[in-house]
Order: structure tokens, then sequence, then C-alpha cells
């Protein structure tokens, strides 16, 4: 019974491990993607500047104003979404530990429950 218990401990904690590696993989896969997209689109910006240079002066700066604003919308996308993942990470770590805890008094009164019974 009580080797029952920890192969049930142990499957469980495993479980949790696993989906908590999946969604690491996910939110991994996800930053990447946003990573890849912002590379892409500072390319594209510096296509534009390199294209923009030919204009006005006046034409410039406002190109520049417009750029910096969207590379800090990009910045600030990229620390929300980094901030989501640690809480995400987080968030499944206190729900593993809080499952180990439970599991290991529910396996302690029941050993002390079977305890009884023997005796």
């Amino acid at each position: 019974k009580e080797s029952k218990l920890k192969q049930d401990l142990q499957e469980a904690i495993a479980n949790h491990d696993q989906s908590l590696q999946q969604i690491k993989a996910q939110q991994a896969k996800e930053l990447k993607v946003i990573k890849e997209s912002q590379e892409r689109d500072v390319l594209q910006l510096r296509e534009e500047i390199e294209h923009t240079k030919n204009q006005s002066k006046q034409e410039i700066q406002a190109k520049v104003a417009e750029l910096s604003l969207s590379a800090k919308s990009m910045q600030t996308q990229l620390d929300e979404k980094s901030k989501q993942v640690q809480h995400v990470q987080q968030t499944s770590q206190d729900q593993l530990e809080q499952v180990k805890k439970e599991l290991e008094v529910k396996m302690t009164t029941m050993l002390e429950e079977h305890k009884m019974e023997l005796e």
C-alpha cells in the first residue's frame, strides 16, 4: 500500500513536471516567434530608414520619432510577455509544491491509519 502511494506520488510529480516542461517549451517558442518577428521588423525599419535618407530632413526626423515609438512599443510587448512567462512558471512551480505537500500529507495520514489498523 505504501509503495503504491509512493508510486502514485512519483507519477503525479512526474506528470506535473512534464506539463511544466511543456508550458516552458511553449513559452520559449512564443518568445522565439516574437523575437524573430521583432528582428524582421527591425530589418524592415532599417530598410525604410535607408530609403528615407533621400527625403527631406524634416520628414526623416518625423520618421525617426515614429520608429522610436514603434521600437518602444515592441520592447514593452516583449517585457510584458516575459512577465507573463515568469508568472506562469512561478504559478506552475507553486502548484507543483502544493501538490507535493498535499500528497505527502495524504500519504502520511494513510500510513498512520494503516498502522492503527494493524494495531
